[in-house]
């Protein structure tokens, strides 16, 4: 129910709904989620914040919680904070592509552009078809940022013949055709 307010943008009833199920010990990382990014909706960052850290309190070894928390520092402009929240969450559970999404913005974000074309290396070579079309879509932004289309291009080529027809291949199909007629 706190999700479909929080879908809703009834921020003050997802708060509501997320914080009774959190007080009653409802044990499921997402719901202090929920309840963080309702906080910051209505524009309050401190109270998501905290939020989210009696999440990893409360659950230290939950590889979600840190990566939760990682995603929110982002939102709130906390890079380095971000960066130890999914470097926590990584150690937990190696490669998740959630975690993995959020280092590579914050590398983006803080212009470290080499640890960036790293985390996109890494999802692109993953043997889970899914996370290796990801990082390849991610590759090619990597390789529009340093100015390099046809690297770019490359890279979405090889995305959109990996693996069988899905959203990935129509994103990187499109992404492609978008290159070719911005040339």
């Amino acid at each position: 129910l706190a999700l479909i307010y929080l879908d809703l943008e009834r921020f003050e009833e997802a708060i509501e709904q997320g914080e009774t199920l959190i007080r009653r010990g409802y044990e499921f990382v997402p719901i202090y989620n929920i309840v963080a990014m309702a906080y910051s909706a209505r524009g309050d960052l401190e109270k998501g914040h905290r939020v989210l850290q009696a999440c990893v309190e409360r659950y230290p070894d939950n590889w979600a919680g840190h990566s939760f928390l990682g995603w929110h520092l982002l939102r709130w402009g906390k890079l380095d904070a971000s960066i130890a929240a999914f470097e926590k969450a990584d150690s937990l559970r190696t490669g998740s592509f959630v975690t993995q999404m959020g280092m590579w913005t914050v590398l983006v974000l803080s212009e470290r552009w080499d640890e960036a074309a790293g985390v996109a290396e890494r999802m692109a070579s993953s043997s889970d078809p899914f996370v290796k079309r990801l990082g390849m879509n991610v590759h090619a932004v990597d390789e529009l940022y340093r100015g390099r289309s046809p690297e770019a291009l490359a890279s979405l080529r090889a995305a959109a013949d990996l693996g069988p027809p899905g959203l990935l291949r129509t994103q990187a199909n499109s992404f492609a055709a978008f290159l070719l007629l911005e040339k």
